[in-house]
């Protein structure tokens, strides 16, 4: 077809001339060497090809290793190598964060996208919180991250830190905190109990969130003032919601506009002159992309502002049968089985939940870190 000679051929292909005139025979001896190398390989599965040869030569006096070595190959055989022993590290004691970005606490959360028209596709969040302030550094999203990740950049994540001013000096993580409900008689109380930076053996660093019904709920503080959210209904598709912080030391804290500039809440910049949201979901929440390609997860400024984004953007009721929950979910579990019985006894001629007299003996509801009172 090309023209071209046999011999030519074979030397452009690399084949021998004799292979192209001979169709090839399997050697019998081949063949039950094959079928013994197989049958030994299985039985012994610690074994490579010298000690199969070895095992073998005996039974076959007249083959070498390099035979064995040739079928031992051909069948796809080979031996599982044993992972190398691992030198003992020293342990380094945990330290105690004394100041903001001293230490930094590191987890993985996963969730799915819903997707009705196709399968759910899952992604991974990396989050970083300071142990000191207990505040959120950054966090990174993906389908897929792992530890040579491109999208884990130690600048990142260092970049939040250089406006609170020091340099982190280790991270420490403790990932798995339980989740400790407790019911009360004004509402429920839910604690996240984390292994303590020091004194691990004899204490837990405990952290307390108080539900008192109808609406409030007092957050864990942190080191420089305490919060308190009101969720208050107003129908079925409108939330009005209050923020109160404030602190018990004189003289320290935040001032109010330094507190309203943390949370993005100044009025006539989020809000207008009625209390409005300037940042709504027809101009996508003011989100500022090129905050994003500097390291800010949403480009929206402010926690309040993006809790209200994710909220208005799943529509005015969302369907929660279609959530995840997990474990660390079980506070909301709780929260919606006690509103459930709540409405539930109210239908049947019960006071409103929270509505009839103080449930709470105290006068004033405080929270310190290490007391309740």
């Amino acid at each position: 077809e090309h023209l071209m000679s046999e011999r030519h051929a074979c030397a452009l292909v690399g084949l021998s001339r004799d292979t192209y005139r001979h169709e090839g025979q399997t050697s019998a001896l081949n063949m039950e060497l094959r079928e013994q190398i197989v049958q030994t390989a299985h039985a012994r599965r610690r074994w490579g090809y010298r000690m199969i040869h070895v095992v073998l030569r005996p039974q076959y006096p007249g083959i070498n290793h390099k035979r064995v070595y040739r079928l031992y190959t051909a069948e796809g055989l080979s031996i599982r190598k044993r992972k190398r022993a691992l030198r003992i590290g020293v342990r380094v004691p945990l330290v105690a964060a004394l100041a903001v970005n001293q230490t930094w606490s590191m987890d993985f959360v996963s969730d799915a996208i819903a997707r009705p028209d196709a399968v759910s596709r899952r992604i991974k969040c990396l989050t970083v919180a300071d142990d000191f302030t207990r505040e959120c550094v950054d966090i990174t999203a993906d389908f897929g991250i792992g530890g040579a990740s491109s999208e884990i950049r130690p600048g990142n994540v260092a970049r939040s830190a250089m406006s609170a001013g020091g340099i982190t000096q280790r991270p420490s993580a403790d990932k798995a905190p339980r989740i400790r409900i407790e019911a009360m008689p004004y509402g429920f109380r839910y604690a996240a109990v984390r292994r303590p930076i020091k004194d691990a053996a004899e204490n837990e660093y405990v952290r307390v969130t108080v539900f008192v019904a109808p609406f409030t709920v007092l957050i864990p503080p942190n080191s420089l003032y305490n919060v308190a959210s009101l969720s208050v209904p107003v129908d079925d598709t409108h939330t009005a919601f209050y923020f109160i912080a404030w602190t018990d030391q004189p003289g320290k804290g935040m001032a109010q506009e330094t507190w309203r500039k943390r949370n993005g809440a100044q009025v006539g910049i989020d809000l207008d002159e009625r209390f409005i949201k300037v940042r709504n979901q027809a101009n996508h929440y003011l989100q500022d992309r090129g905050a994003m390609r500097n390291g800010s997860f949403t480009g929206i400024r402010g926690i309040p502002n993006q809790d209200i984004a994710m909220w208005e953007t799943m529509g005015p009721i969302a369907d929660r049968t279609r959530e995840r929950l997990g474990a660390s979910d079980m506070a909301v579990v709780h929260f919606r089985q006690l509103m459930v019985e709540a409405a539930r006894a109210m239908a049947a001629g019960a006071p409103a939940i929270g509505a009839a007299r103080a449930a709470c003996a105290h006068p004033l509801f405080r929270r310190h870190r290490g007391q309740d009172d």
